[in-house]
């Protein structure tokens, strides 16, 4: 879904003055096209992060790499690849972390093209970029107010929502900081698409095609002193079924997806009953005594 430019709104963040996320594009091992197009892409990058920043308080800045190997000390990649074996066909993209260092992957395999649908190369790297940024370790959460959290993936609820940049490429969509605040007011998302935080059912609002990763809220939060470090403390977590049936959310559900492979970072458990989940709530508070 492209939409017109929005009306520009003043978020309430200065932009800081050094980048905090310094991202560098490189094509690993596709063609010249790639290679040209990059420039154009790293300009699209920097106008479509600087205008999180000034909604998330954050800074980045984005520049086309002269080699496949020209990455910098502390610069995070964005890989450019045909494809990615390790990962099944049909993810678009995915943020990662490898030995504590973040890193960006975007087959081109799985894509459309360079530019022109929220399929293509400019808007799913600017989608794992502005995720990356939010969370580089990819494992924070957020409390919905209703009875669930959901993973601080900043585009996926509103990823089919795309906007242009000066230079005539694409940027995703993003939530604001107002759709993880409970009861707070809008809008909750740059291009407004959203109009509500939760919708009648008390689910959280997403575009179309978009979708959000759950998990079951805790009910035993304790605090947590330096008596208690070293004993075992296990996290169970399940996800919701996704209710949309094939094509992108087919993609996001496979065990070895971007958001597969998120949820396992996060320790989440599938697919277990509600008896076992329960008999494993009690272990763990065993474990906690």
């Amino acid at each position: 879904m492209n939409i017109p430019r929005p009306t520009p709104i003043q978020g309430p963040y200065a932009t800081p003055n050094a980048p905090i996320f310094r991202y560098v594009l490189l094509n690993q091992d596709e063609g010249q096209a790639v290679t040209d197009f990059l420039p154009k892409l790293a300009d699209s990058l920097n106008e479509s992060l600087a205008i999180l920043a000034r909604f998330h308080g954050i800074s980045a800045s984005v520049r086309a790499g002269s080699s496949p190997t020209d990455r910098q000390a502390g610069e995070v990649a964005m890989n450019v690849r045909k494809s990615v074996q390790t990962d099944p066909q049909g993810a678009l993209g995915w943020h990662q972390v490898t030995n504590g260092v973040p890193d960006i992957e975007l087959p081109m395999d799985t894509m459309s093209g360079l530019t022109g649908d929220d399929n293509s190369l400019d808007v799913v790297a600017s989608h794992e970029a502005d995720e990356t940024s939010i969370d580089p370790g990819a494992n924070q959460l957020v409390d919905n107010g209703n009875g669930k959290v959901s993973a601080m993936e900043d585009c996926d609820r509103v990823e089919d929502v795309i906007f242009p940049t000066s230079n005539g490429l694409n940027a995703s969509n993003f939530l604001l900081k107002s759709a993880w605040i409970p009861g707070a007011a809008g809008p909750y998302d740059y291009c407004n698409a959203l109009s509500a935080q939760l919708d009648a059912n008390g689910q959280v609002t997403m575009t179309p095609g978009g979708y959000d990763i759950e998990a079951t809220a805790p009910t035993d939060e304790t605090d947590v002193t330096p008596s208690k470090l070293g004993q075992t403390d296990l996290a169970f977590r399940v996800r919701r079924a996704h209710p949309f049936e094939g094509g992108r959310a087919a993609r996001k559900a496979h065990p070895l997806s971007r958001t597969s492979r998120r949820l396992k970072n996060l320790g989440l458990v599938y697919g277990y009953p509600p008896g076992v989940m329960r008999a494993l709530a009690v272990l763990r508070r065993e474990l906690l005594k």
